[in-house]
């Protein structure tokens, strides 16, 4: 079965939580790799252990990871 990986974003401040769904990546490292390009970039930078990689298992639900997205 195929394997992706969710790589999100996710930080509490005293207005709520802010979370950014970064992509869909075919392997963990490729994850690392985007955290590694991102981590010094407004919104990210001052919530470098905001970073969080869910692997997630095509065709199947995960019923222990909800993400709520929101577009800008």
């Amino acid at each position: 079965m195929k394997t992706v990986y969710i790589l999100y974003h996710c930080y509490s401040t005293e207005y709520g939580e802010n979370q950014k769904m970064i992509g869909v990546f075919s392997d963990y490292g490729k994850c690392q790799h985007a955290i590694e390009e991102i981590s010094g970039k407004p919104g990210f930078i001052d919530h470098i252990d905001g970073f969080n990689i869910v692997e997630i298992q095509m065709d199947k639900i995960k019923s222990d990871f909800y993400l709520t997205l929101i577009e800008d």
